[in-house]
């Protein structure tokens, strides 16, 4: 699950030596809802750090681990509060190259400012955006950082309310066929089963079947492959 203050990274950018550098974003996601509605996919428990969703966290630090897609030496992040309903604070934050977990790099800590001070209030549908910071382990030949992740730490003061959340990712998934003997695709009877049951999940998740296409692609042998467990025709 990820926790969501309508984070959006931008990298600082230089193309070549001769040009002037430019932010572009980096990353950022879309929102699913306030916990705990949205998608149940993957729904973790969070009561034990969040025992009253409508209050949200409470004088708590959160950290977010984030890939980003292109890497720089100077980062900034907006921080949207624009699905809220009361003054958020941020108390205090931090960017740092992940290690493991939740883990950092020891020494790549750096704390964000906001137009200066240590912390900002977002008011409700408002955004705040940090200042510039110089992500000092980042190699001038930045290519060589894809693939590593930062951990953001963000400091609530007081109360958040309802927290904002991305519950799971959900996008092209592709299923091996025959190699999950529990759930064998491999004749058209087996195959018309697993698609009515995944529109069955996809339903029961609160989204519309009908969006969901699946795609059946085999391979062409020689030789005719010999029937099923379930006496029907394979389908390679």
């Amino acid at each position: 699950m990820r926790w969501l203050l309508g984070l959006v990274l931008v990298m600082s950018m230089q193309a070549a030596p001769a040009m002037a550098q430019g932010w572009v974003t980096s990353w950022a996601a879309a929102v699913q809802g306030p916990y705990p509605t949205g998608n149940p996919s993957a729904q973790p428990d969070q009561r034990f750090a969040f025992p009253d969703p409508a209050r949200g966290a409470r004088d708590q630090t959160l950290r977010q681990v984030i890939r980003p897609s292109l890497w720089g030496r100077q980062v900034r992040f907006r921080l949207s509060n624009a699905l809220g309903t009361r003054p958020l604070t941020v108390a205090a934050a931090s960017v740092g190259l992940q290690l493991g977990g939740a883990a950092l790099v020891p020494g790549t800590r750096q704390p964000l400012r906001f137009a200066g001070a240590a912390g900002t209030t977002i008011p409700a549908g408002g955004m705040a955006w940090s200042d510039p910071v110089t992500l000092g382990f980042v190699p001038e030949e930045a290519g060589a950082m894809q693939g590593r992740k930062l951990a953001i730490s963000l400091e609530i003061g007081g109360e958040s309310g309802p927290s904002m959340r991305r519950a799971a990712r959900l996008g092209d998934a592709w299923y091996p066929i025959g190699s999950n003997n529990a759930h064998l695709l491999d004749t058209l009877p087996r195959l018309a089963a697993g698609i009515t049951k995944l529109r069955g999940l996809t339903e029961k998740a609160g989204r519309d079947p009908n969006a969901v296409s699946v795609v059946y692609r085999v391979k062409q042998h020689a030789h005719a492959a010999a029937p099923a467990s379930d006496g029907n025709r394979r389908l390679f």
